[in-house]
């Protein structure tokens, strides 16, 4: 578990807090929750919304639920079409996801490698969410 700090630079709980590093990339499987009153989140926040703690906490977000997928098929620029896009619930954390492979509503789903999200090549990289092989369910 890591803490951060409320100019954005985390550092290990067990630390001695020496240890900083850059501010999390959103494509990352790593949330946030608050340890004074367990309120939890995705993006970068500063602070608690719930409280105003600027004790942060992260944590790895490991098996989700898909809530409900689409299919965009008119997309930006350099982002693939048709685009499926999940809502999922993971452990406190609700969001929406790239979906990859053969994923339908109540389907377990996990974090992808990373790969690139929109461009050519040197775009935006990300994590798509695929579904989690029969054998991963059952551990």
């Amino acid at each position: 578990m890591t803490t951060t700090n409320s100019n954005s630079r985390s550092k290990t709980a067990t630390g001695t807090g020496n240890e900083t590093q850059p501010p999390r990339d959103v494509s990352t499987d790593r949330a946030f929750a608050c340890p004074a009153c367990d309120h939890r989140w995705y993006y970068t926040r500063d602070r608690c919304s719930e409280c105003g703690s600027e004790r942060i906490d992260t944590y790895r977000l490991e098996t989700g639920e898909v809530l409900a997928t689409t299919t965009v098929h008119a997309t930006p620029p350099n982002v693939r079409s048709p685009n499926r896009l999940g809502l999922v619930r993971f452990d406190g954390v609700s969001l929406v996801a790239q979906l990859e492979g053969d994923v339908s509503t109540g389907d377990d789903v996990r974090f992808g490698e990373c790969t690139v999200l929109r461009g050519n090549g040197d775009g935006i990289p990300g994590r798509r969410l695929e579904p989690m092989e029969p054998a991963d369910s059952a551990e």
